[in-house]
């Protein structure tokens, strides 16, 4: 999920702003980098098991820690922060396997459900990311340039009306009528379109109780190349990675970071710039050589 925007850091280092990490069990679209001829490399990183005050769960503990949680979940379900506190205790909240779901999660883990996001986190088994070398974005543009000039570019569709068997698009410059259409934009964007015959009931229904997450990136150029690691902030739902580059040799020089939900972006002050990002960043990887200013 999510979009795919590649940008080069002042170092040439390639870093993802949008849809980072491929799984080892995303197939569709590892399949599709086959077919478009796009390499992936292996970020070298955990993403489930992340190194939290020094040490790295093992993958026996976070299995223990997801079956104890999920003993606890009601049919009906619960939030995520319910269902920890009656699996692990008072302490969940510094829980490696809490932590990375807190901050994946980019919401209010006292909101989100505990059903579908513990689940998510029985993947840890296959933990072998990987990403497009170059950069993600090589498969949206690789996909527009097979469609040649049929892509439109800045022109953002205002309208969509259903009936007789088609669907009408309306933009600014024109009206496209199609077979099917699939519309696909933020949550917070759908009701910025007019919809004709009204908004069906049954995606109404389905909308109710659905939030937009929140998230933030950061990513910074470093001088040295530091071992690929991946640490999760002890307290805050963020977290930092260097990954392993293309050839295998050794770690790229710059370092990624992901904040997930309104209490880490509040905490780090980025509606303020990077400042007080990279002072925490500084403190919880002292194994990279940041360059501040080209954050």
């Amino acid at each position: 999920g999510g979009r795919t925007w590649s940008a080069a850091l002042a170092n040439g280092v390639v870093v993802e702003r949008g849809g980072e990490w491929i799984d080892a069990d995303q197939h569709s679209i590892r399949r599709l980098c086959a077919e478009l001829e796009l390499p992936l490399a292996p970020h070298g990183v955990r993403f489930h098991r992340r190194r939290v005050a020094g040490d790295v769960p093992t993958l026996a503990y976070l299995e223990r820690t997801v079956a104890a949680v999920a003993e606890q979940i009601p049919q009906e379900d619960t939030n995520v922060d319910a269902a920890f506190l009656a699996g692990i205790g008072e302490g969940y909240g510094g829980d490696p396997t809490y932590l990375r779901l807190a901050t994946s999660i980019a919401g209010d883990p006292r909101t989100a459900s505990a059903h579908f996001n513990v689940a998510r986190a029985a993947a840890a088994r296959l933990d072998a990311a990987a990403r497009v070398v170059g950069g993600n974005q090589r498969i949206a543009t690789a996909l527009a340039a097979a469609l040649g000039d049929r892509v439109r570019l800045t022109t953002p569709v205002t309208g969509v009306a259903v009936g007789d068997g088609h669907a009408i698009l309306a933009t600014e410059r024109e009206s496209l009528e199609v077979d099917r259409a699939v519309i696909a934009v933020p949550l917070s964007l759908v009701e910025d379109l007019a919809w004709d015959p009204g908004f069906p009931q049954t995606w109404q229904e389905g909308r109710t109780g659905m939030a937009t997450g929140t998230a933030a990136k950061l990513s910074v150029p470093t001088t040295n190349r530091a071992r690929p690691d991946g640490v999760q902030h002890p307290a805050h739902a963020w977290w930092a990675w260097n990954s392993l580059e293309p050839a295998g040799d050794a770690g790229v020089r710059a370092v990624s970071c992901f904040a997930g939900g309104p209490a880490a972006r509040d905490a780090l002050e980025v509606v303020d710039g990077p400042g007080a990002w990279l002072r925490h960043l500084t403190a919880l990887r002292p194994d990279l050589d940041l360059v501040d200013g080209e954050a």
